[in-house]
């Protein structure tokens, strides 16, 4: 369900939280199933949708063996995709960290509030 995803870390919190960019057609299908209507700016506002996606990247984490710190603990969804138009990636293709941190600063700031110290 996920399509891409930027974790990020700040020295002086306790956890990980993350920006994911939702994959639309296993949304739809997930959607369907459960009774869920909507385009993917509603989706990326669901908190249905967002519990789903988090839950599958913990398990998928777990799955894994990540430890518990190594796991993200909040997520936000948007429907924009990280590309190099949009300043967000490299023309390799890597995420330009300082610009994603800028461009979601308040975004992480709002994860971090949601998620017990």
């Amino acid at each position: 369900m996920v399509h891409q995803v930027y974790v990020h870390g700040d020295s002086k919190k306790s956890c990980l939280i993350a920006v994911v960019v939702p994959e639309l057609h296993p949304v739809e299908q997930w959607a369907d199933k459960n009774g869920v209507q909507g385009d993917m700016e509603s989706f990326c506002t669901n908190e249905k949708v967002k519990k789903t996606i988090l839950d599958q990247m913990i398990a998928e984490g777990k799955k894994e063996q990540l430890k518990s710190f190594e796991q993200v603990k909040a997520i936000t969804l948007i429907p924009e995709i990280f590309t190099v138009e949009n300043g967000l990636l490299t023309p390799t293709l890597k995420f330009k960290r300082p610009a994603l941190k800028i461009r979601f600063k308040q975004t992480f700031e709002d994860l971090y509030s949601t998620v017990p110290e």
